[in-house]
């Protein structure tokens, strides 16, 4: 697969928003579709986000995997929201203090870390450097 859609919790404002601080409380979600084989955007879309619930972060999560999400760049994760993630199969990673144009450049060149805790308790939070 050459193709994959790229998620970013944003403002309706895209790529030229900053990437949110949690992603369940972002506005919107930047959705790029890029295609690794021609090194070329396919298409961009902004989606909104559901209206945060505590204890509900699947409700996004399922609406990234709905709209065929495979990746996601985030600032920083929370345990329950990290598992979710894993669980659809969808790949974290850590994100820049940015706008989501700089992230998915940082994203294409390789230089963004993939989130992988092998441990951590419920409210441990994993943050940007």
């Amino acid at each position: 697969m050459t193709a994959r859609i790229i998620a970013f919790p944003s403002s309706i404002e895209g790529l030229h928003s900053k990437l949110a601080e949690h992603f369940g409380h972002a506005h919107a979600f930047t959705l790029i579709t890029f295609n690794s084989e021609t090194n070329k955007v396919e298409s961009i879309e902004i989606i909104k986000n559901a209206v945060h619930q505590q204890g509900k972060c699947m409700t996004p999560i399922m609406l990234l995997k709905n709209s065929k999400v495979d990746t996601i760049v985030i600032k920083q994760i929370g345990r329950r929201a990290f598992l979710g993630f894993s669980q659809m199969d969808i790949k974290v990673f850590q994100g820049i203090s940015e706008t989501v144009k700089n992230n998915f450049i940082a994203f294409t060149k390789g230089n963004l870390k993939l989130f992988n805790p092998p441990t951590f308790k419920m409210e441990d939070k994993f943050d940007a450097p």
